[in-house]
């Protein structure tokens, strides 16, 4: 509806205004030290606790095969407006790979 490139069930999931261009990213893929070990992973801004909302993180290494990543890294951070940060790395080291692009998308429903 804003002509900022996202449609209204990630405006919803990201807790973003559906009728107004944001310019804030709600996600930022980096590199992410875990346990001392860096991974590729995706930060991103969620509906805290969403019972109609099903997240989901996935990697791949050539924008063809992807994987869903699952593993949280930390707690979430909690906003006090109703959202939380979380992030999620791939289960393969950043040493293991030459490249790896991550995209976080939903889907209504559990």
């Amino acid at each position: 509806l804003d002509n900022d490139g996202l449609n209204t069930v990630l405006e919803y999931g990201f807790a973003r205004e559906p009728k107004s261009a944001e310019t804030a990213d709600s996600y930022t893929a980096a590199i992410v030290n875990d346990g001392g070990t860096d991974y590729f992973g995706m930060t991103f801004r969620r509906q805290k606790n969403a019972l109609d909302l099903t997240y989901l993180v996935e990697v791949s290494p050539d924008l063809l095969t992807w994987t869903a990543a699952t593993t949280l890294v930390g707690a979430p951070v909690d906003n006090g407006d109703g959202t939380e940060n979380v992030t999620i790395r791939n289960s393969v080291p950043v040493s293991g790979q030459s490249r790896s692009f991550v995209r976080v998308g939903m889907v209504i429903g559990p």
